[in-house]
């Protein structure tokens, strides 16, 4: 994925917090994201496009048993040397 067909960084589960020359991704369409998706399960955006993910906040409003697969999501859509950014709060 180049530049000409859109940004190479993901920002997923934005809600409200929509970053300039990020893709931002989010289930509910109030937030007003660019792409409204289930961050689970993102097979329309292509493996290895994207230089940088950023999933602030979200890892804990998925089921548990849903985590190890949406990390395994995440990881597919970075390119080879790309990053991750991953916060959630303390137990």
């Amino acid at each position: 994925m180049n530049s000409a067909l859109g940004p190479r960084k993901l920002n997923l589960g934005c809600g409200f917090d929509i970053r300039p020359g990020y893709l931002n991704v989010d289930l509910h369409e109030w937030h007003k994201p660019d792409l409204v998706a289930d961050i689970t399960r993102l097979d329309m955006l292509p493996s290895g496009g994207f230089d940088e993910v950023v999933a602030q906040d979200v890892l804990e409003h998925l089921e548990r048993h849903k985590v190890q697969g949406a990390l395994d999501e995440w990881v597919r859509l970075l390119c080879e040397d790309g990053v991750i950014h991953i916060r959630a709060p303390k137990p």
